[in-house]
């Protein structure tokens, strides 16, 4: 029920003609999530839901002083630009993310990397884009320079949630199909990388070293995906974003972004040599969980081939 009416909440977000719609679209939206984030046995995942409660509560303010100000004919763009990236979790907006993050399980990750971005950025894509170059540099930087010292793997995610958010708002600022593109592929790699995750029980890096060569090559895939190397289906987006910003002479912006996806990709290979390298039976931790779960590892190592080689049928 509370799934149904969070997904009301967005369509009543993205469809309203009125700000006033889009405030009481994105409050259903969140009042419908928290009972979602929240877990009796978890105390991690309340505190989670209540940090999570709080900022959006402090976004929706900004968001009806910005309302107000319109009323009175000094309507800021820029105030309600603030509290959707806010929302959102674009950086330097983006302190209480990681957090958060780290005390949901895989499944409400999922939906709050997903799910939950979709309003905030169709909202934003119809306000002036002044401020946006400040927010795509702030994430990718930051994104990709705060996951190298992690070792938890939500955390790495929410900072890597973070850089893909960066990716995305600058594919908005020159096309929305580049950005439905972007926003898809990223949501189906989550999808494949949350299922993982979720199945085996991995909260740590430590945790991913594993004898299974099906779970070692289907994670492998999956952040390869992730970090956007070619020949992969997740290098296709970033590639069109790199192209159109490059014809609208932002070559700057576009070296930044590309270098410091190479730190990210730095972060994801850390992890996969891990997972490769790394075989010793005392730190086995998957191992006992994978023998009963055949059948998802053929089927997320199917799905991973899938996913991973579609690109080739791009062109």
């Amino acid at each position: 029920m509370f799934f149904n009416f969070m997904i009301l909440g967005i369509l009543i977000s993205i469809s309203s003609n009125s700000w006033l719609g889009v405030w009481l679209g994105l409050e259903i939206n969140l009042l419908s999530f928290i009972p979602l984030m929240s877990d009796f046995k978890n105390l991690l995942a309340n505190e989670s839901s209540m940090k999570y409660f709080i900022t959006q509560v402090l976004a929706s303010l900004l968001m009806l002083v910005s309302m107000i100000s319109l009323y009175y004919n000094n309507f800021s763009s820029n105030l309600l630009s603030i509290a959707l990236f806010l929302k959102m979790g674009a950086a330097p907006l983006h302190m209480w993310l990681p957090p958060v993050m780290e005390g949901l399980n895989w499944a409400n990750i999922l939906i709050l990397g997903t799910m939950q971005k979709i309003a905030p950025m169709i909202l934003i894509s119809y306000n002036t884009k002044e401020t946006f170059t400040i927010f795509i540099l702030t994430s990718i930087i930051i994104g990709s320079i705060m996951s190298l010292n992690q070792t938890s793997m939500k955390k790495i995610m929410a900072y890597s949630a973070i850089n893909h958010t960066g990716w995305m708002i600058s594919t908005m600022m020159f096309s929305n199909l580049i950005w439905l593109t972007y926003f898809s592929i990223y949501s189906l790699i989550l999808v494949n990388l949350t299922w993982i995750f979720k199945n085996f029980n991995v909260n740590h890096i430590k945790q991913t070293i594993s004898n299974n060569q099906m779970f070692k090559i289907s994670l492998t895939l999956n952040f390869w995906n992730l970090a956007g190397i070619p020949p992969f289906l997740g290098f296709w987006p970033k590639w069109l974003t790199i192209q159109t910003m490059v014809s609208n002479n932002w070559m700057i912006v576009a070296f930044l972004m590309i270098m410091f996806t190479i730190v990210m990709i730095f972060v994801y290979t850390r992890i996969m040599v891990s997972n490769l390298l790394m075989n010793t039976f005392e730190m086995n931790y998957l191992q006992q969980n994978l023998k009963h779960k055949n059948w998802t590892m053929n089927f997320l190592l199917m799905t991973s081939l899938i996913l991973n080689t579609s690109m080739l049928f791009l062109f």
